[in-house]
């Protein structure tokens, strides 16, 4: 028999464990030994009853349920109008945080879908992928990701958006990390986040407590650093490899950050390797 290496049961910070549909009978009463994991049943159509908790909870198309791990429910379909649902265990060490996240335990186990059927139509797809394949793997786990990021958006427990600021400021390290070796402004990384200088300096600084020329040199400098360990390069070819066209620009640059000159830093790292 072939192992699945991408089985979605593999994964620590959260897994799936079983995944299915039924349309029930009317008069089952279904109950069964408790799970290590939570189990979440969605009511594709009909109606039933959930009893967790000593409360009793009448659902119906576009409803959800989850049992808590170790728990004991019954639930049984309406006898009119027996309802089919699809089902999918997920356990994980992160999945007891989504759940209280979401507000989702055993006093509050009810989830009701929005308006646009976000989780019916995972929940279907997830159930689909499975069938497909005969296994939750990574579709599935996707899937499944997803699914708690519907059930946090419905309970309002997603987080909002970075403000703007700090989002200017994450596009601005990033444009800097990419293009730290080439000979860029504060002029060409302002333009690239589409903000002005003057205000990508404020930010900056509120932010992170250091102005982009700054933040721009710290990189430059720590790079150099790592290129001086290695005792391969000359200095002129370091300087130029993290932005520095100049040797001296890039010698005055690295004095002032570190207080020593590239060619000493370079002496004392090779006199601790041969000391270690």
């Amino acid at each position: 028999m072939a192992i699945i290496f991408n089985h979605a049961d593999r994964y620590i910070e959260f897994s799936l464990l079983e995944c299915g549909r039924e349309k029930c009978i009317p008069n089952k009463k279904f109950s069964f030994t408790p799970k290590s994991y939570f189990l979440m049943h969605y009511v594709l159509s009909g109606q039933g009853t959930v009893e967790i908790d000593n409360k009793q909870y009448h659902l119906k198309k576009g409803s959800a349920f989850i049992i808590s791990p170790h728990y004991i429910p019954h639930y049984y379909p309406d006898t009119n109008d027996p309802w089919t649902y699809v089902w999918v265990g997920f356990g994980g060490l992160n999945a007891g945080e989504y759940m209280d996240r979401a507000n989702v335990s055993l006093k509050t186990p009810i989830i009701h879908d929005d308006s646009e059927q976000t989780l019916r139509y995972l929940m279907e797809k997830l159930h689909k992928s499975f069938l497909d394949t005969g296994y939750l793997g990574m579709n599935c786990l996707g899937l499944g990701y997803q699914i708690i990021a519907a059930i946090l958006k419905i309970g309002h427990r997603i987080e909002d958006g970075l403000p703007q600021p700090v989002r200017h400021v994450n596009a601005a390290k990033d444009y800097i990390l990419n293009n730290f070796q080439f000979n860029i402004t504060i002029n060409n990384i302002a333009n690239n986040v589409g903000v002005t200088t003057n205000y990508l300096a404020n930010i900056f600084k509120d932010t992170i407590g250091l102005s982009p020329k700054q933040f721009l040199t710290n990189i430059r400098i720590t790079r150099a650093c790592n290129l001086l360990r290695v005792n391969t390069y000359q200095i002129k070819e370091i300087g130029k490899r993290v932005g520095y066209p100049n040797q001296l620009h890039f010698s005055s640059s690295f004095k002032k950050t570190i207080g020593i000159s590239p060619l000493e830093y370079r002496r004392k790292e090779i006199e601790k390797h041969e000391i270690s």
